[in-house]
Parts: C-alpha cells; structure tokens; sequence
C-alpha cells in the first residue's frame, strides 16, 4: 500500500438458484465462500476462510395476506482462521410482504446453534522459575438468537432499504467472530433518462 499499509487479498465465490415446486411453493439453495489473506505472520489481522450453505422454502399466502409470502430457512456456517475454528446451524422463519406498490416489508426471526474451538494465550510454567506463552485450545457452544427486519422503498427512479438485523458475524480482520446488531441503509438513485 501507498502508506506501507497492509492489503488483504480477498476471494468470493458463490452459486444459487430457486426451484418452483408449484404457483403457490418454491425452494431456494445458495452456498458462498469468502477468503481473507493478510500478508505476515505477526500482523494483527487473521486469515480466515468461510462457508455458508442455505435452503430456503417460500409459501405464497395472497389469499390471506396481499402479494405476501411465508419463508423458511435453515443455514451451516464454517468459519476457519488461525486461531479459532467456529461451526454454526440456524433456522428461522420470516414473512415478506407488498405493502403498497413501492412499499415492501420483510421480517424474520429464528435460532443459532454455535460450537466454537479457540486458542488463548496462557503463561506456562515449563521449567521451575521459567515461564513462557502458550497457546491453549478451548471449545464453547451454545444458543443464541438471530433476525432482521427490512423495509423497502421502491420508486421510478430510486430505491431505498432501511435493515436492522441481529446475527453472527465474523468481521475480517478481527480475533474472532461475534455477535452483531446493526442498521443498514442502502440507497440507489438512477437519474431520469434524457430524451
């Protein structure tokens, strides 16, 4: 890097497609790789590398519910890097829905199974008075909870999503992955065409 900074080199792969068992069913299957690569051995960011498989089902409820449908997803996280080893299982179910016609909502909430394998730094004594830093490896699972909730502005000329989400995630860079909650706002504007 220009300032003698250090530049990760970034991989991302990903396939999917969506299967319509009926006008009223469908399946969805998505799987998408990610890979970090940090130059160094004694940088402070890690390498890591993640996979994550998702099936998703869809059930149209326009008779019930205008233009809206029930879903259905179910999720494996890997996540590997120098110092940790996490491995994930979720399940959550959701509903996205036209509220008007440049309005759309979509809601989903669910559950996370995490087992988590880690290296602490520990002191060891390895001779009487001698000291030294060891890593040590841990393992840790449990429940935790995850879910979204988005609402979509959809105009001529622009379009706009206001997310607030709950999740795993494993920032890049980082020792480890964590919990997260965030507010997203994504917004794209297409100017009027000229005649």
């Amino acid at each position: 890097a220009p300032d003698g900074g250090l530049v990760a080199f970034m991989r991302t792969a990903g396939a999917g497609g969506r299967y319509d068992l009926s006008e009223s069913k469908s399946l969805s299957l998505n799987y998408d790789y990610k890979q970090d690569d940090w130059p160094g051995d004694d940088s402070e960011n890690i390498d890591t590398r993640e996979h994550t498989a998702v099936l998703g089902s869809f059930f149209d409820i326009g008779r019930w519910l205008r233009a809206s449908q029930v879903t259905f997803h179910t999720g494996y996280n890997q996540y590997d890097a120098d110092t940790s080893d996490i491995q994930s299982g979720y399940a959550t179910i959701g509903i996205q829905s036209m509220l008007s016609e440049i309005f759309s909502l979509h809601a989903s909430a669910g559950a996370r199974y995490t087992q988590t394998h880690y290296e602490v730094p520990t002191q060891v004594e390895v001779t009487p008075g001698v000291y030294e830093i060891q890593n040590k490896e841990k393992e840790a699972q449990g429940w935790g909870s995850l879910g979204s909730l988005s609402m979509t502005y959809i105009g001529e000329h622009s379009r706009c999503r206001l997310t607030l989400s709950h999740d795993l995630q494993p920032p890049s860079g980082t020792r480890g992955p964590a919990e997260l909650s965030r507010i997203l706002l994504d917004a794209h504007y297409r100017p009027l065409d000229r005649l």
